[in-house]
């Protein structure tokens, strides 16, 4: 059993501790170590607890000598020392005193308390040997683990080295057939030597040609320089005409557009002539109706006379023929005198109803006269009508919007030509808000039967009160109708309607349409005309935006108001089980397609009221399809001239923002948000908030009420790719002959730098291609 260590041995212990961690110096080591030895500690259970610390850390060999000697030299010390004799005991007195028994009990306990100190140093060093014990069975054994290891690599070494023995033995075979190899190869170079020595006779002849085929080339080579240099000559001679061709073609299309200005004025002003001609003619023509109807009003007031006269005659007469009905039943008068009397008032009765026939005559004759003026002013506009200009293709399309269904608003948008009969809108500036009044309703007003303004022939019926009135309102309507065919002949040609078939019905341009409660909502757009494409004196413009040609979009349709969102989107995928598999393009720094993500996990986070993405053009057809068999009604994807012409608005600008800084507050485009992701991006100087897609309706809407045509994704078009504009259809259709691998996309994206956000950019994807930057967009026809 270990011996015990003192406290003062247990003070060194953690001295020599200190030391080997590092945070005592070897200085104290040696001045507590000379301490514990002044105070009378035991060099041997030092040199014990020495023995104990360096069983797990060894000291140093400088360390470790310096303590050996200190501790001999105090063990030399002590032995020096001599031993001084206990002193002996005194002779006991007879009888001990109390105080002597108190004193030894005293000394009794001192000592058990020195022995319990004992006990518990002794104690807490088995504790400390027991802790080095198991310290060094756990080195023991991780010493016998790394035996183990080394044995195991030793086999390993030892297999190696077999399996290289092996290899040396194959190898060795292998060199001996190198050798065998070597000889038959200095055979064959002794013979191909005296092949070479043959050869070599002939290099110098080589040579020699070699020389003249260097001259050869030489003059070859001037004679080229002198080709390229004319070439390059011709290449700037062509360059310079295609210059000269493009200027050319630029001031041809100024002098184009410069000219058609030109003949619009000339037409208008010879309109405007006609229409003044036509106008002096009209207030000439109500002058003398005018005239005309003062003479009728005065023929009618002397008609009211004498049928006032008559029927105060016709008065006198019912009071003769009662009075005379009265003498007969009185008898007071003979029958001779009766019949006389009732003769003479009959033959009054026929002179009244005479009169009466022939006032009527006159009234007949009034109303013909009435009749023939008015269609002689309804011949005189027609005749202005049917003075059209002819058709202005106009340099900039405006279109207002209305709330009268089935009207254009705009008098561009639809050609003079296409103008259709029947009741429309007075649209000059001056007259804009005045309630529809047609040319048929006022010649209707201007043919009143006056017959029904005059009294009855009959003698009974009595004159009604307000007839004059009534008949003076016709003359009125006459001077109407006149001043306003005088307005009409003032103003440029009146709008033209929409497409008269379902009319009616259709729904006016602004309304929104929500066929289903899955479905997108859609927005009603006016039939309209624009300028689809780039000029060709546009420097920005792509040559794929090229040449700018007009497109007459001759019907309404609706547009869906947002991008298909998520939601939306996956209800057509829980209805039909459409395959999405496949995988999607994101972009994490590089676009990388990426098989796990798709139209559910598109790189970046998304709810369902975000645009749908990574869903190619065959799924948008399929989605279009699923749309049109749940509601009825026919979907499909927008061409690109529909696309564009909602995306323009009914303006001419491609961009519906004055400057960039605006940007953010009508598109989801890359900007700083996106710039701090991703940094060395080019980007809009302004903030929208999202690195990545917005929700659908996050931004301010253009002015057909669409949002996001523009950022947040792009959206597929029905049209097939093509390199240019050169045959574009000029009706609204799309593009579908010829290759259709690729189809167009338009709008731009949260990815798209300023260069590529325009109503007028074109990209293009292949038909099965997925990328979290592309989305979906429809139409539902509303009449075609």
């Amino acid at each position: 059993m270990p011996t015990a260590i003192s406290l003062p041995a247990s003070t060194f212990r953690k001295v020599l501790k200190g030391f080997e961690i590092g945070g005592l110096p070897y200085t104290d080591v040696q001045f507590h170590l000379k301490r514990l030895l002044a105070a009378g500690t035991s060099p041997e259970e030092l040199q014990e607890v020495l023995r104990r610390c360096e069983l797990i850390t060894p000291l140093p060999d400088y360390a470790h000598a310096e303590v050996l000697r200190l501790l001999e030299e105090a063990r030399e010390r002590a032995a020096a020392q001599p031993i001084e004799p206990a002193p002996e005991p005194e002779p006991s007195a007879e009888v001990e005193t109390a105080g002597d028994v108190a004193a030894e009990l005293r000394m009794t306990r001192k000592a058990l308390a020195a022995e319990q100190g004992r006990t518990q140093e002794i104690s807490r060093a088995l504790a400390e040997r027991i802790g080095s014990e198991q310290a060094a069975r756990a080195r023991s054994e991780d010493s016998r683990r790394e035996s183990e290891h080394y044995q195991g690599e030793l086999r390993n070494a030892r297999n190696l080295l077999s399996s290289r023995d092996a290899v040396i033995a194959q190898m060795r075979v292998s060199l001996d057939e190198c050798n065998a190899q070597i000889a038959a190869l200095r055979k064959e170079h002794a013979a191909a030597s005296t092949t070479l020595e043959s050869r070599g006779k002939n290099v110098v002849q080589l040579q020699t040609d070699v020389e003249a085929s260097r001259t050869r080339a030489a003059a070859l080579g001037a004679e080229l320089a002198a080709a390229r240099a004319a070439l390059e000559t011709e290449q700037r001679r062509r360059q310079e005409i295609e210059r000269a061709s493009v200027d050319k073609l630029a001031l041809n299309e100024a002098a184009l557009s410069r000219r058609s200005h030109a003949e619009r004025d000339a037409q208008m002003a010879s309109l405007r002539l006609g229409h003044e001609k036509a106008a002096a003619v009209l207030e000439t023509r109500a002058k003398t109706l005018e005239g005309e109807l003062q003479a009728a009003r005065k023929r009618i007031d002397a008609l009211t006379a004498d049928l006032k006269s008559s029927q105060d005659a016709g008065s006198a007469i019912h009071a003769q023929n009662d009075r005379l009905t009265a003498q007969l039943r009185t008898g007071q008068t003979d029958q001779g005198t009766a019949r006389a009397e009732r003769d003479s008032l009959r033959a009054q009765v026929a002179a009244l109803q005479s009169k009466l026939k022939d006032n009527e005559a006159l009234v007949d004759k009034l109303q013909q006269s009435v009749r023939s003026n008015a269609q002689r002013a309804a011949e005189l506009q027609a005749a202005a009508n049917r003075r059209e200009p002819e058709r202005i293709v106009p340099e900039r399309i405006v279109p207002e919007r209305t709330t009268n269904p089935g009207r254009i608003a705009s008098p561009d948008l639809i050609e003079s030509s296409d103008l259709m009969e029947g009741p429309d809108l007075i649209k000059g500036p001056e007259f804009r808000d005045i309630a529809p009044t047609s040319v048929a309703a006022l010649r209707a007003a201007s043919a009143v039967e006056i017959t029904d303004f005059l009294p009855s022939p009959k003698p009974a019926k009595r004159w009604k009160p307000g007839a004059l009135v009534r008949v003076i309102g016709v003359g009125a309507a006459i001077v109407l109708l006149a001043l306003v065919t005088w307005l009409l002949g003032r103003q440029p040609p009146a709008p033209a309607k929409a497409p008269a078939v379902l009319a009616a019905a259709l729904p006016k341009a602004g309304t929104v349409l929500h066929d289903c409660p899955t479905c997108p909502a859609v927005t009603v757009l006016p039939a309209g005309r624009f300028e689809q494409g780039s000029r060709y004196t546009d420097t920005i413009a792509s040559p794929f935006e090229k040449p700018a040609h007009v497109v007459a979009i001759g019907y309404p349709f609706a547009m869906s108001t947002n991008a298909v969102t998520v939601d939306e989107f996956r209800a057509f995928v829980a209805a039909t089980g459409h395959d999405m598999q496949g995988g999607c393009d994101i972009y994490d720094g590089n676009w990388r397609r990426r098989p796990d993500s798709s139209w559910e996990n598109p790189g970046f986070a998304q709810t369902g009221s975000h645009p749908v993405t990574c869903a190619s053009w065959n799924d948008a057809k399929a989605y279009a399809a699923w749309l049109s068999t749940t509601t009825g009604h026919r979907y499909r994807l927008p061409s690109a001239s529909e696309w564009e012409y909602a995306a323009r608005a009914g303006g001419a600008a491609v961009l519906p923002w004055a400057d960039a800084s605006a940007a953010c507050a009508g598109a989801n485009v890359a900007d700083q948000s996106a710039a701090r992701r991703y940094p060395g991006w080019t980007v809009f100087g302004c903030d929208d908030g999202f690195a990545f897609t917005a929700p659908v309706g996050s931004f301010k809407a253009n002015a057909f009420g669409l949002n996001d045509m523009l950022g947040n994704v792009f959206q597929w078009t029905e049209d097939c790719w093509r390199a240019d504009y050169v045959g574009a259809p000029i009706n609204g259709s799309a593009r579908t002959g010829g290759d259709c691998s690729d189809h167009e996309l338009r709008g731009g994206s949260w990815f798209s730098t300023p260069a590529y956000v325009r109503a007028n950019y074109r990209n293009h994807f292949a038909a099965d291609y997925r990328t979290s930057s592309v989305g979906i967009r429809v139409v539902r026809e509303v009449a075609r």
